[in-house]
């Protein structure tokens, strides 16, 4: 009785370890900010509710005070699905701002504004795996 159900679970374990995720590319994420319009932000407005999207390694979707904005670090950010929490700096703990704050230890370098039907659109272009925070 118990081999059966070892047996069952192993297959279904295995089953859902080889569901994938494949990130939209960061061209694909720069031909929607350029198509859509995206405008470019000098600060995000927080509170203790914000919370993040991934979208890939080099974009995420920000849950501001207000509404939604995509957010490009200055690099590929690895850490934003990894296993290590890093702290984040911030010079303004009201505000995040491009060039000077970090997510997961990672440099924004910049922010634009989205509505909710643009942050559907990019959370499908790579069907997003899930909100953080």
């Amino acid at each position: 009785m118990k081999q059966p159900l070892m047996t069952g679970t192993l297959v279904l374990l295995a089953a859902c370890s080889t569901v994938s995720y494949d990130p939209p590319s960061n061209e694909a994420v720069r031909d929607y900010i350029v198509a859509g319009e995206l405008a470019e932000q000098d600060r995000v407005r927080t509170d203790r509710r914000g919370g993040w999207t991934y979208v890939n390694d080099r974009f995420i979707i920000f849950r501001g005070r207000d509404q939604d904005y995509l957010l490009e670090f200055r690099r590929e950010c690895r850490e934003l699905l990894g296993p290590v929490v890093v702290a984040d700096l911030r010079r303004d703990h009201r505000n995040l701002r491009p060039r000077f704050d970090t997510i997961s230890g990672c440099m924004i370098q910049k922010i634009y504004a989205i509505d909710e039907g643009q942050s559907i659109e990019l959370k499908a272009l790579g069907e997003a795996p899930g909100d953080r925070n």
